[in-house]
Formats: structure tokens, C-alpha cells, sequence
């Protein structure tokens, strides 16, 4: 009596009540606006934002490249991973069912009477059982599990739109920056062809006395200068061309159609709304939250593995025989049974100690993900309102510096100055409409920037037409 007093109190003590520690969602020291925010009339951001650029072949690759991009593909297979873990720890609380079925046959020789041959005797059995299995939930352990199971499976959703979202703007940056580079090239043959121009001039001067041999090798450096900036710009526009067709999916020695080459006209800036929407609508930011409550469920789970589980088992058993009376004779029983460990080798307290502790990374892995989300849109409206700043101030140089490249121009064509102030105007004008060219890209790259870091809603459930179905191979 004493020993089952003994046994009931270690369960009783077992079975104190664990609470899950829940960490409410990190508070996140947000201003209400940001401070960067433009004064102009403000657009909302659509899913889709790279139809403001009005680029009809753009559209048409973006469609191409949700459907090939082989990143893209591998979040969603990491998603059905995801889909399949979830299934396979709901399994934890349904009913297992198991048959078996055997047949086994002996035979053996006696040897009765040594005056006559030994007798073979043999003997057949038949068995079939069933044996049903459920483990009760007491605890809720198994509900944790699936809930931290729920959490991850959400998280490689928000996952999945997050490559979505880095995917569109790392397409449209580099689609861009091509164009870019095409109008570079082009305003690059323009002024090789005025400095070769200007030095037929100052050859036909040199020829008849009215300019010295130092302005034609100024000129002709200036020409060669011009030059020699052509090959990087080609090199990066072959670049960007690889780049987009990896991005598609397709080898390098596909084609790609971009349209018109030409840098796109900018909208007003899309709206930003106020910080905490933000938080809510980053991909990047909702993944990292789902994930520190997926690692409080294991917690939970952790702590409350230390407790009694009850497990309740049918088994049903048919024998005979004969086979076709198999189910004549038959025995069931039914069993409910109790465990709980006591020695473990500390096995369950380092496995709540692994649980806690990954907690913890998430939750401070969310504060920073919610931090950058926030800084990047600050940076990104910073960015745009300075780099406009700076494209005003280029263009007042590109006209002042035409201005002053006319006026040498004239002045040398009449005799009232040498070549040199010619040459340093052309250079400064030059280079201040490579520089506007340069600055007007960088205001595109940097909206395009600021679109990803509003994050958006590229809904799962829309495009699930784009979902890859795995290829297979017969072995």
C-alpha cells in the first residue's frame, strides 16, 4: 500500500501545471511619421508597382519571371516542406490503426516404433490483428507542437512573398540600370561625335597658322577620354543582360526583349503611410514574429514533455488452423497506459534549454528585422528627396556649362582666347551631362528601393498559378 501511495504522489508531483511563457510582440519605439516624408501629393503603392513605370515588356518579363525564376521556385518548394511538416505533426493527435497478418506451417518426424518408418507430423496456423493506438492529449503538449508547426508553415509563406518582393526589385533595378547604361552609350556617341567634330576644326586651324600643335593633342586626348569610358559601360550592360536572363531562368545565349531603351518617367512618390503600417506589411517583418511565436509553442512543448503521457491501445487477434476458419477463434484487449520519465540524462531540461534559448534569438531577431524595415524606409525617402536636390543643381551646371562652352567657342573662333578654356568647358560640360544621366538613374534605383522596403501584399493565394510543380524522374 505504501509503494502505490509512493507512485501516485510522483505523478501528482509530475503534473503540476506548466504555463506557456508567452512574450507579448516586442514594442517597437516607432515615431508617427517619418521624417523624411515628401511634401508632394502621395500615390498608393499597389502589388504591382512596377506598372507605373508604363513599361509593357517589363510586365511581360515580370510575368515570365515569377513563373521561371529558380529562387522563387525553391521558396515554394521550401513552402510545401513546410505544408508537409504541418501534416506530419497533426498526425501526432489522430488514431493509429495497424494489421498484421502471419502464417507459419511446421512439420517434424517421430519415431514411435523402431520396427516402423518414423511418422511426420504437422501443424498450420493462421493469425490476423489489428491494434489501434491514440496518445490523449493531456497537456496540450501535441497542440503546441502543432501550433509551432502552424507558425512555421506561415512564416515560409510570408517567406515565399518576401522572394517575391526582393526578386521584383532586383528585376526592375537591373532592368533599369540596362537602360540606363544604353542612354549613357548614346549620349557618350553624341559627344565623341562633337569632340571629333571640334577637332576637324582645330586640325583646319592648325593647318593655316591660327591654332598650335598643343590644341590639337588636347582635343585629341579629350576624344580618346571619351572613348575610353565605352568599354565598362559595354561590360555592364552585358552584364545586366546575363543577369536578367539568369533571373527569367533562361541560359545566356537566349534573347530579351526590353522595349524602348530609354530611362522611364518617375510618378509622384507612393504613399508610406505611418511606421507601424509598415511593420505589418513587410514580408521580412511578419516571417521573423511568426517564427519567435513558433519557438514559444516549442517551449511550451518542452516543458510540458516532463509530464505523464497516456497512451490508450485496442488490439484485436483472429487465429486457427485453417485459414478459411481464421476468425472462429479470436481475443481482444484494451490497454491504457501511463508513462512519465525519471531519468533521462537530463535529455528534457537541455531540450528546454535549446527551446528558451532559440526564443530568445527570435525575439531579438525580430526587434532588428522591425528596426531595418523601418530605418530603410526612412533612408529611402532621404534618399529620394536629396537626389532630386542633386538633379536640380546638375541641371542649372548642365546649362550654365553649355552656356560657358558657347561663349569659348566663340571667343576662340575669334581669335580672343587659345584653345584651353574651350577644352576645360567642353570637359566640364561633358561630364555634367554624364552626371545628370547618372543621377536620374540613381532617383529611379532609389524608388525602386523604396518600393521593396514599403514591402506590399503579393498575395499567396492569388498566385498560386505560379507555384512550380516538382519535376520528377523515374528511377
Amino acid at each position: 500500500m505504501t509503494y502505490k501511495y509512493l507512485i501516485i504522489c510522483l505523478f501528482l508531483v509530475a503534473c503540476q501545471n506548466i504555463e506557456r511563457e508567452a512574450k507579448h510582440r516586442p514594442a517597437i519605439d516607432s515615431p508617427k511619421t517619418f521624417t523624411s516624408e515628401s511634401d508632394s501629393p502621395l500615390l498608393e503603392s499597389s502589388e504591382k508597382w512596377w506598372q507605373e513605370l508604363g513599361d509593357d515588356e517589363l510586365n511581360q518579363f515580370m510575368d515570365k519571371v515569377f513563373n521561371d525564376n529558380l529562387d522563387l521556385a525553391q521558396s515554394w518548394a521550401r513552402l510545401r516542406q513546410a505544408e508537409a511538416r504541418l501534416g506530419i505533426s497533426r498526425s501526432a493527435k489522430k488514431l493509429k490503426l495497424n494489421a498484421d497478418a502471419n502464417a507459419e506451417g511446421n512439420k517434424r518426424k517421430i519415431d514411435t516404433n523402431p520396427n516402423e518408418d518414423k511418422q511426420t507430423f504437422g501443424a498450420e496456423r493462421y493469425s490476423i490483428g489489428l491494434k489501434a493506438t491514440y496518445e490523449v492529449d493531456l497537456w496540450d503538449r501535441i497542440s503546441d507542437e502543432n501550433a509551432a508547426a502552424a507558425m512555421d508553415y506561415e512564416a515560409q509563406k510570408a517567406q515565399v512573398q518576401g522572394t517575391a518582393l526582393l526578386l521584383s526589385a532586383e528585376v526592375v533595378e537591373s532592368w533599369v540600370t540596362y537602360k540606363a547604361i544604353v542612354e549613357q552609350l548614346a549620349l557618350l556617341d553624341n559627344q565623341i561625335k562633337t569632340n571629333e567634330q571640334t577637332l576637324r576644326l582645330i586640325s583646319y586651324r592648325q593647318k593655316r597658322g591660327l591654332a598650335n600643335i598643343v590644341d590639337l593633342f588636347q582635343q585629341r586626348q579629350q576624344v580618346a577620354r571619351v572613348k575610353s569610358l565605352i568599354p565598362k559601360l559595354e561590360e555592364r550592360k552585358a552584364d545586366l543582360r546575363l543577369k536578367l536572363l539568369l533571373l527569367s531562368g533562361e541560359n545566356f545565349d537566349a534573347k530579351i526583349d526590353l522595349g524602348e531603351l530609354k530611362l522611364p518617367h518617375l510618378n509622384e512618390i507612393p504613399s508610406t503611410g505611418i511606421p507601424a503600417e509598415i511593420l505589418a506589411q513587410r514580408p521580412d517583418v511578419n516571417q521573423s514574429w511568426l517564427l519567435l511565436q513558433s519557438s514559444e509553442f516549442r517551449i511550451s512543448s518542452a516543458n510540458k514533455a516532463k509530464l505523464p503521457r497516456l497512451t490508450l491501445s485496442a488490439q484485436a487477434n483472429f487465429n486457427n488452423q485453417k485459414f478459411s476458419r481464421v476468425f472462429d477463434n479470436w481475443f481482444s484487449n484494451i490497454v491504457a497506459g501511463l508513462t512519465a520519465p525519471i531519468l533521462d540524462g537530463q535529455l528534457l531540461e537541455n531540450e528546454k534549454l535549446l527551446a528558451k534559448a532559440k526564443s530568445d534569438e527570435n525575439y531579438l531577431y525580430y526587434k532588428e528585422t522591425a528596426l531595418n524595415a523601418l530605418n530603410e524606409v526612412e533612408q529611402a525617402l532621404s534618399a529620394e528627396k536629396w537626389r532630386r536636390v542633386q538633379i536640380n543643381s546638375v541641371q542649372t551646371e548642365v546649362e550654365y556649362s553649355k552656356n560657358t562652352l558657347d561663349e569659348t567657342m566663340r571667343r576662340y573662333r575669334r581669335g580672343l582666347s587659345d584653345y584651353l578654356p574651350v577644352l576645360t568647358a567642353l570637359a566640364t560640360h561633358q561630364q555634367a551631362q554624364r552626371t545628370l544621366t547618372e543621377v536620374r538613374t540613381e532617383l529611379i534605383v532609389n524608388r525602386i528601393e523604396l518600393h521593396r522596403s514599403l514591402g506590399g501584399s503579393w498575395d499567396i493565394e492569388e498566385n498560386t498559378e505560379l507555384l512550380p510543380q516538382a519535376e520528377t524522374k523515374e528511377n
